[in-house]
């Protein structure tokens, strides 16, 4: 008879008990030392005094998914190589984006892109319309975000089930 192939031993138990005391720390942390924060820009900012490195480690981690890890070996398998031309345009839109778009919007010290909708064309109305696409971008790329470990806990679930009885 076949043991199903994921079982925590107490390595894996301490690893996770750790992990979740050390985030738990920071947010405690945080939440104590960190009402110095008086303002919007302090807050969501950090106001404006972090090196590039801490916040470009945050924008590439926010984005690392279950659409990253799963679909994107799976994109390989696929189609082989040529999905290597999608990484050198994503490095190349990168590129033109930090050298024309960063320096017309950083001089602005916009808090969001919604701020700079309504600066630019004078309206709340349009501010809120983009607010309202952004969330629902966000709330449909969430949905394929979790549908995917979803799908995979699924299968391993039913695997589990032939194989392990």
């Amino acid at each position: 008879m076949a043991e199903s192939s994921i079982q925590f031993h107490v390595a894996d138990y301490v690893m996770f008990s750790a992990l979740i005391v050390a985030s738990m720390g920071i947010g405690i942390y945080h939440a104590i030392a960190g009402s110095k924060q008086k303002t919007t820009s302090e807050y969501l900012l950090a106001n404006r005094k972090m090196s590039v490195l801490p916040v470009s480690l945050s924008y590439v981690v926010t984005f690392m998914s279950s659409i990253f890890m799963l679909g994107f070996p799976a994109e390989m398998y696929l189609y082989g190589c040529s999905y290597i031309f999608n990484f050198v345009s994503v490095i190349l839109s990168s590129l033109m984006i930090v050298t024309i778009l960063v320096p017309l919007y950083h001089p602005l010290k916009l808090t969001s892109l919604y701020e700079y909708l309504e600066m630019r064309y004078k309206s709340v109305v349009v501010r809120k319309m983009g607010a309202v696409c952004g969330m629902l971008s966000n709330i449909m790329y969430m949905a394929v975000v979790l549908y995917g470990p979803a799908v995979a806990m699924k299968t391993e679930i039913d695997n589990c089930k032939t194989y392990c009885n």
